[in-house]
């Protein structure tokens, strides 16, 4: 399945560890990414990507398992990620400490090769991550993580300052306030993120900087609406030998998420739709991105 937005996975952590769930969906995503192995493998030029769809089936769940009051196991997946971990609680906050891992992905061996068949690779990314969980009044809650994971391209031949191969270093914060004056009804959420990814080819070395504001609220009593946008920036380290500069590009994105509780009066269902839009607006064309995508799913929970 085509990587989604981070955005739908941040929204989709409001509904988990709050009970054991199994969801499954299905969806579309329309992109346009020349790194996509969705698109042509013969392109006759570096200009911007065609426009791609691509139907995707989706199966996320989470299950804790509690060794006492303060502490717990869990092993989660969500939009195609694998966690195992573990939650304890402390006298100074929460903690969360687990690994992960993705289920496989593709890419082009060389994705600026032009009139001629690109061929792909495969791409593997395991890591790490430790969260702590933290109030600072009783409306609010926040949760800072680090996490580390290791990319591994099986074949390159691109130049040696485009390797891809590197270690993914974010650091992201994460934020809700449920103020009292609204008795509830709206939780406001703002969240941050920094991330480094230390290629092997510091032309493919970035950073990148987020911030994402939005709003959950009970639009009946079963059914619960969250939006929320995000903004950023990429830049790279050093100038691209395929262009001739150094890229870098504006992120924005946009993702809304309607979840019905017991649909029908089915206990333990749910029902979630979630859509959204992210964009890549770059100073080279080529590394133009947009990604647009919609998600039907069911959920039980036990």
């Amino acid at each position: 399945m085509k990587k989604i937005l981070l955005s739908a996975a941040l929204i989709g952590s409001l509904f988990a560890q709050e009970e054991n769930f199994i969801e499954l969906g299905a969806g579309v995503v329309n992109s346009k990414d020349n790194f996509s192995t969705i698109g042509s493998e013969n392109i006759s030029s570096l200009g911007s990507s065609s426009e791609e769809n691509e139907g995707f089936a989706l199966v996320d769940f989470y299950y804790g398992y509690e060794l006492s009051d303060e502490t717990s196991l869990y092993a989660s997946m969500m939009l195609g990620k694998m966690s195992l971990g573990t939650n304890f609680m402390t006298d100074i906050g929460s903690f969360d400490i687990g690994i992960s891992s993705g289920l496989g992905e593709e890419e082009w061996k060389n994705p600026f090769l032009t009139n001629s068949n690109r061929a792909k690779t495969d791409v593997s990314e395991i890591g790490a991550h430790i969260g702590y969980g933290f109030s600072l009044a009783s409306a609010h809650n926040a949760q800072l993580i680090y996490s580390y994971s290791v990319r591994s391209y099986d074949t390159e031949t691109v130049q040696e300052s485009l390797k891809r191969d590197g270690n993914r270093h974010i650091i992201a914060l994460e934020n809700s306030y449920t103020p009292e004056f609204a008795k509830g009804k709206f939780t406001y959420l703002f969240n941050t993120s920094i991330e480094n990814y230390d290629a092997k080819g510091e032309a493919s070395t970035y950073d990148t900087l987020m911030f994402e504001f939005g709003i959950t609220s009970n639009i009946t009593k079963s059914v619960n609406l969250t939006m929320i946008a995000g903004l950023g920036a990429k830049e790279y380290d050093q100038s691209n030998p395929v262009f001739g500069k150094t890229v870098d590009a504006d992120i924005s994105s946009l993702v809304a998420v309607v979840k019905w509780d017991k649909p029908f009066e089915y206990k333990n269902f749910y029902t979630t739709l979630k859509v959204g839009h992210e964009e890549e607006d770059a100073n080279v064309d080529f590394y133009d991105k947009e990604n647009t995508f919609t998600l039907l799913s069911l959920g039980y929970k036990f």
